[in-house]
């Protein structure tokens, strides 16, 4: 479980690395975007221009709710992996792991900027989950009820996407399914902003996405990140090294003292 701090921490950068990461959403997957908000259109209303736009935005927000609930049971099951091996390994596997993690967030940085795509080999793996999965969201087009909405946000959810896997990769370093879930709850919330806005801006956000100062920028504060978590780890190891020794060093020095009193006695 992590401590308090830690927790307010992980759960800010679960939700960074959701909102700089959805412009890859918007950005490169801005086909896939659009074709959801297409498909999203709740019954018209007599009423007006705004009760219609209201009704489009609570689909758009049920499908974010739904997308975001899948988020949560895979980043309960991988929280579930790390508290595993972090229990096998006596609590030394979480540091590996959050090196693991600073790694992804750096190839994210790659992926979003367009630098580097190697996070695109990893949506290849998980292609082939999806093609089971892909078969159950037709039924649900086109979205005209609430209930669509949030299956289709749920069946989503397990879309290959490098973007998640950076956030399940944190997830993991929690060492707990409870953590491993809400940090991914946040990690959803982060990409609501641009997933729900591109139902309603989407001509001016895949714009403002797909530019690449904006790409650049968000690339570069997450290659920021990655590489201050993986230093941070490898600092932390190094000091508990060198703690151990000293500790070590000092019993060590006590067996030799008590050794050298009793031949002197």
């Amino acid at each position: 479980m992590l401590t308090d701090v830690t927790t307010n921490i992980n759960f800010i950068t679960a939700f960074s690395i959701g909102l700089l990461g959805s412009l890859h959403c918007v950005g490169m997957c801005g086909g896939i975007s659009g074709a959801l908000a297409t498909a999203m259109t709740p019954p018209a209303s007599p009423s007006g221009t705004l009760i219609n736009t209201l009704r489009k935005l609570s689909f758009q927000l049920l499908y974010s709710c739904g997308r975001i609930g899948s988020y949560m049971i895979a980043g309960a099951l991988v929280g579930g992996i790390g508290a595993t091996m972090d229990h096998f390994s006596s609590g030394h596997s979480i540091s590996a792991l959050r090196i693991l993690s600073g790694a992804m967030l750096i190839l994210l940085g790659f992926y979003i900027s367009g630098w580097w795509m190697a996070l695109a080999k990893l949506e290849r793996i998980g292609s082939v989950i999806w093609k089971r999965i892909r078969p159950l969201t037709r039924p649900l087009m086109p979205v005209n009820t609430a209930w669509k909405a949030m299956a289709l946000g749920a069946l989503w959810g397990w879309l290959p996407c490098g973007l998640v896997y950076s956030g399940l990769a944190w997830s993991i370093t929690s060492g707990d399914i409870v953590d491993g879930a809400l940090l991914m709850f946040f990690f959803g919330l982060g990409t609501v902003p641009a997933m729900v806005g591109v139902g309603f801006f989407s001509s001016i956000l895949a714009d403002f996405a797909r530019s690449k100062t904006t790409r650049s920028v968000a690339g570069i504060l997450m290659i920021i990140y990655g590489s201050w978590t993986i230093w941070g780890n490898l600092s932390m190891d190094h000091e508990s090294m060198n703690h151990e020794g000293m500790s070590h060093g000092t019993i060590d020095q006590k067996h030799m003292d008590h050794g050298n009193m009793n031949h002197s006695k």
